[in-house]
């Protein structure tokens, strides 16, 4: 019980390896994994020590429990929370259950949970029954490290999820458009799918278009020409205008994209996460220390660190007059029956682009609030 002398946590000098089959760019620690349970109307917190692995190539952050000794034998489980399963990270004490402890013992905090060497792992509600992940590191830089290389798994995850999503997006218009389902469009499908995508040309322009997408000569355009057309077409002369302010003979060097990146576009980035960008997006260079117009261009519509600046808007109108990002019953994890409350909900809100939440406020012990679906 944290109400009575917390003990204090102790970290192991060594690190006990993981049955893994590989070790290559993997992060590993030891960590305190935080509970706080209720047994018969008492609450209480438990403290586990476990051993934490990132294995990147598994996608997976694993984690191992000892299962206390039957018949002289000790059983070991790991447990593996996959990286699509993360949806975000809290530095300090920002969940439920950190927000509980807190109350657990009348808003005193051991010294053994600092904010400080405190994170969370926020998980998918859909899939887990614990919707986060409470960690305690042993010091600052170790949670700072470990919430940076989570950040990042979740950033990357989104781009590759992005990315896919607009390839299938792609593959199904060719598809759609492809009538005979001979994998090439001729001039008539070609034209239809430009005006299925709300692609205004006239007449006169469709036969330039073809041919311009018609790079094999073969008089029509398979599913390949047709992405390359497409993005073409919908570029942003605004893109183009940067590439070539950063490109220098084959494309954009490694050391300008990290300096776009970093003072453009304000990211915090190390040189090599940019290398794997250029890895990513450039499937077709070889040196890999150049990205290209083509993988400039997928960068720009499918990642995250490229933003453009929003024009100003005029907000002297009255409140009726915009469209607001709004949620209903903000606070609820699930359903809207039988789910809990939880302040997590409001960060996650926000953070997706909410700017209209609500709350349905009651009243509860002490003379406090209380937020719940009445």
């Amino acid at each position: 019980n944290m109400a009575e002398n917390p003990p204090s946590l102790r970290f192991k000098p060594q690190l006990l390896p993981f049955k893994s089959t590989s070790f290559d760019n993997c992060l590993q620690d030891l960590l305190i994994k935080v509970r706080r349970k209720k047994v018969l109307g008492v609450k209480y917190v438990r403290k586990f020590q476990r051993e934490f692995l990132i294995d990147h190539h598994e996608e997976v952050i694993s984690y191992k429990t000892v299962s206390p000794a039957r018949c002289g034998v000790k059983r070991e489980k790991v447990t593996n929370i996959r990286f699509s399963d993360i949806v975000g990270t809290r530095k300090g004490l920002c969940t439920d259950t950190f927000h509980r402890i807190k109350k657990t013992n009348k808003g005193k905090v051991s010294s053994s949970i600092s904010p400080h060497r405190c994170f969370s792992i926020i998980l998918d509600h859909r899939k887990h029954s614990h919707k986060t992940l409470d960690l305690v590191c042993e010091d600052t830089d170790t949670r700072d490290r470990w919430n940076q290389e989570i950040r990042k798994i979740i950033r990357d995850g989104k781009e590759k999820k992005e990315q896919n999503g607009h390839k299938e997006f792609l593959r199904n218009l060719f598809n759609s458009a492809d009538k005979n389902d001979n994998g090439i469009l001729n001039k008539i499908e070609f034209a239809e799918l430009l005006s299925s995508v709300n692609f205004d040309v006239k007449e006169s322009d469709i036969q330039d278009i073809f041919d311009r997408a018609d790079q094999n000569g073969s008089m029509g355009v398979d599913e390949e020409e047709f992405k390359e057309i497409y993005t073409s077409i919908l570029s942003r002369p605004i893109i183009l205008n940067i590439f070539n302010s950063l490109k220098h003979k084959k494309g954009i060097p490694l050391n300008k994209l990290h300096k776009f990146l970093v003072e453009t576009q304000g990211a915090k980035i190390a040189v090599k996460e940019c290398k794997d960008i250029i890895i990513q997006y450039e499937k077709k260079s070889k040196s890999k220390l150049f990205l290209g117009w083509k993988g400039f261009l997928e960068f720009t519509t499918s990642s995250e660190l490229f933003k453009m600046n929003s024009p100003s808007q005029d907000m002297t109108h009255p409140l009726s007059h915009y469209l607001i990002n709004s949620s209903h019953n903000t606070y609820l994890s699930g359903d809207q029956l039988v789910s809990d409350s939880s302040v997590d909900e409001y960060m996650k809100a926000l953070e997706g682009g909410c700017r209209c939440v609500e709350l349905d406020c009651w009243n509860g012990p002490d003379g406090e609030p209380i937020i719940y679906r009445g």
